[in-house]
């Protein structure tokens, strides 16, 4: 009896006496668990990090180009107007006379548009329309 089970162990791991076509295990290419492996990475990779990196970019992209002026909001929720940009750090004021020195990557968005150019402006009505706008911010 133990003969017969070691010739069967024996046939199964030496893949002699298999069925017609060859050893089992040899089916399809996507039937690979290697392969399956990878197709999986390449999924999580363009549905997960690939975005996360867009964003990481376009956060340090807004960072870079803040300037004195923007009006921006911080991750902790505080609105303000730049009033100074040193190396990392963003004088803000909150509210008249009252400033925050704050982290330059603390901010989390931009309200006011970049100019290319800091001359004119083109708003007539001489009120601060940037308030009421009903746009939010623009982030990244």
């Amino acid at each position: 009896m133990s003969e017969l089970l070691l010739i069967a162990v024996a046939q199964t791991v030496g893949g002699e006496g298999g069925a017609a076509g060859g050893a089992p295990g040899q089916g399809s290419l996507l039937g690979s668990p290697m392969v399956m492996m990878v197709l999986m990475f390449v999924v999580i990779y363009f549905m997960m990090i690939r975005p996360q990196q867009k964003k990481v970019k376009a956060q340090q992209a807004l960072v870079a180009s803040i300037q004195a002026g923007d009006e921006v909001v911080l991750n902790s929720g505080i609105f303000g107007v730049v009033k100074d940009v040193e190396d990392d750090i963003v004088w803000l004021e909150v509210f008249d006379g009252i400033e925050l020195k704050v982290l330059r990557g603390s901010v989390d968005g931009r309200f006011n548009e970049p100019t290319a150019d800091d001359g004119d402006s083109d708003d007539e009505s001489g009120e601060d329309s940037d308030h009421d706008s009903g746009d939010g911010p623009i982030v990244g």
